[in-house]
């Protein structure tokens, strides 16, 4: 914007100092349309001494006169002439950027194969698909829910573009590329009111002898099997189960214990009843939520797109 302005300043000077705002240029180009301070502000849905203001700041910032006051309204001196061109081409480059951002989004078509595990289903698909499904509405998406085992096998053989699924429980790390956009901490899940809540610290051990609900999913109960492999306790386990839902809802009945991801914690189970968390003292891995797909190939644009969107949708979550 400053280097079209700068062949209308009087001096490099003036140029370098300017801090021209879009509002006033707006304000600006509605008088010299209208040829009246009070129709512009109708115009542009402001007061008068908005547009007033406008104007004389843009006046002394350019350290010229742009209008000539006339009893009955305003005209533009030569100068205003000249910066209204300007101004106009100004205004045109800022209504052409979202135009020319969806042009290059409807160039990206083709398809997208992605393939889902349940935990991404539940508390990462949302997040991310609509968002890329909205952006690049050319690309033909299909979906397929699965297990790890299955979703890595599917894309090393390429069944599969990318696959959003718990990226700390890959094996094929050799072959397979990825990128975590959640790291989820893995937390003790309490009753409102559980002693352990007063606790200064909790550890493995004061809960080893349950009742525990575990879950069942490789997604969620391989990291914590493997902290209490390494603390050498064997867990008192009251119910395995593949349901989410069913360890809120036990947790939160006070029948038992639970310990799982941050993705998966929801304060109130479906009955209504709270649930609270506690840090554990013990190194207790996180669960990584992320994207893969095979490594060393040319990825697709649309793949590439849909990488983008996660890393924003990331970066959105990180600044909240």
């Amino acid at each position: 914007m400053k280097a079209m302005l700068a062949d209308n300043m009087p001096s490099p000077a003036a140029a370098s100092r300017m801090n021209i705002s879009i509002r006033q240029i707006r304000y600006f180009i509605a008088v010299s349309e209208t040829g009246s301070i009070t129709r512009a502000a109708f115009a542009t849905h402001v007061t008068q001494s908005a547009v007033t203001d406008a104007i004389k700041g843009l006046e002394q910032q350019l350290g010229i006169a742009l209008l000539e006051r006339l009893p009955t309204g305003v005209s533009l001196t030569d100068e205003g002439h000249r910066f209204l061109k300007s101004a106009r081409q100004i205004m045109a480059t800022l209504d052409d950027i979202p135009r020319s951002i969806n042009r290059g989004r409807a160039s990206v078509s083709g398809r997208l194969r992605l393939g889902v595990s349940p935990m991404a289903a539940g508390c990462g698909l949302a997040g991310v698909l609509p968002c890329f499904m909205r952006m690049y509405s050319a690309v033909e998406v299909s979906v397929l829910e699965d297990q790890r085992s299955e979703l890595e096998s599917k894309l090393l053989s390429g069944g599969l573009d990318v696959a959003m699924l718990a990226v700390s429980n890959l094996e094929a790390t050799d072959a397979l590329a990825h990128r975590v956009f959640a790291r989820s901490k893995n937390r003790l899940w309490l009753h409102a009111g559980h002693p352990l809540l007063e606790a200064k610290s909790v550890h493995l051990r004061d809960v080893a002898d349950g009742p525990l609900v575990a879950l069942r999913s490789e997604e969620l109960g391989r990291s914590v099997s493997r902290a209490w492999m390494e603390a050498g306790l064997t867990p008192k386990i009251l119910f395995e189960t593949a349901s989410v839902e069913a360890a809120r809802s036990l947790v939160a009945s006070r029948a038992a214990m639970a310990i799982a991801c941050d993705a998966m914690y929801r304060p109130w189970s479906l009955e209504g009843g709270r649930i609270e968390v506690r840090d554990l003292a013990d190194r207790c891995s996180t669960t990584d939520l992320g994207v893969a797909w095979r490594s060393g190939m040319d990825l697709p644009p649309a793949v590439r797109c849909f990488l983008k969107v996660c890393d924003n949708v990331a970066a959105e979550a990180l600044s909240q």
